[in-house]
Parts: structure tokens; sequence; C-alpha cells
């Protein structure tokens, strides 16, 4: 892999479908893996305070973290995308996010464009609905407390608007995504250490 290229990738979130949540980003093929990880946290609305891994035909990446002995992923801070995608329109890789939720993203090489190098990556280009609250019980988790928002009268209702610090049941918006936060949010993700 000789050539910096941008890659678009759609990142969107398995289980989660009414309504559907999804990101597309461009960035550069010379980003890591764990590039991508910080890209992906910022970008969904995810904190980045649960252990994560790709899964790439079957062979796992991850970031290790001190003290942990028993780690036996690659290490997604030394693997470029360009080596993962091979500029290969399509293809998808998957990437699981908090191993007791199992948050499962789907991963697509949307499309491969020449670098401009006067531009600013990586950039959120789109995106549709609210990410999941964090520790909510993952996918059914999820769909209890939409149904729980929707209706007042349930008998948890009150709970979770304080759970979700909310003041109202009208201020959680499953449906509500914000591209120009959701950029920002991605770039201090992306910057951190």
């Amino acid at each position: 892999m000789t050539d910096t290229k941008v890659y678009q990738l759609k990142i969107q979130l398995s289980g989660v479908s009414k309504p559907p949540v999804w990101r597309q980003v461009t960035l550069l093929s010379t980003y890591t893996l764990n590039d991508l990880h910080k890209i992906i946290q910022g970008a969904m609305g995810w904190f980045n305070c649960h252990l994560h891994q790709f899964n790439i035909g079957g062979r796992y990446y991850s970031t290790p973290f001190p003290g942990d002995d028993e780690f036996d992923a690659e290490d997604s801070r030394k693997v470029s995308l360009a080596a993962i995608f091979q500029d290969r329109i399509k293809m998808n890789i998957n990437y699981e996010y908090d191993f007791g939720d199992s948050w499962l993203h789907t991963i697509s090489l949307e499309n491969v464009e020449e670098w401009d190098k006067k531009a600013t990556y990586p950039k959120l280009t789109a995106g549709k609905a609210a990410c999941p609250p964090e520790d909510c019980g993952g996918y059914p988790g999820y769909e209890q407390l939409k149904e729980t928002m929707a209706n007042p009268k349930s008998a948890d209702h009150k709970d979770m608007l304080g759970w979700l610090g909310l003041e109202s049941a009208s201020d959680f918006d499953p449906s509500g995504f914000d591209v120009k936060a959701a950029q920002e949010r991605m770039m201090n993700s992306f910057r951190a250490k």
C-alpha cells in the first residue's frame, strides 16, 4: 500500500431498526483500526467506557490495556485501514462495543477517492438517529426504554427520566441526530489519547 486514499465508510448499528442508527464518515486509509475505534465512539455517541473489538474474517483486533496478561486479539494500533480494506468497495467488517450490552456495528467501505490534502479528516458526512444510551441493556433494553419513554403512564417512566437525566419525555428523541454536534464529538474522541 503506497498511496494514501480517502475511504468513505458507513457505520451501521446492528439490531436497531426503528429508527436505524448509522453514520457515514470519510477518513484516510493510513488510519489504524484504533483510530477507527475512536472515530466510531465519537460519531455514534458512545463514551469509550467499555471494551471493544473488531472481528475481521474471524481475526480479532483491539487495544491492549495495562495489566491485561490474557490479551488474545491483535493490536489494533498496528493495523492500517488500507491493510484491512485494500480498497475493496462493499467490503464489510464488524465492530463490537461493550461486551455486556454487545452493541454490534457493521462497517462498510462505500467509496475510495484520491486524497485531497487541503481537506480535514476524519469528516462525518451524514447519519441518522440518536445512539442508544450507554448501559441501557443492549438491544432488548433499548427497545424497552423506548416503550417506557413513549408511555407516561408506565410504572418506570419517572425512574427512566431520572436515569437519563431528562426533564421530560419530549427531551428523549431516538430519531434525533445533529451532524454538526456529532462531528465535534467525533473530532474530540479522535484527538484523545
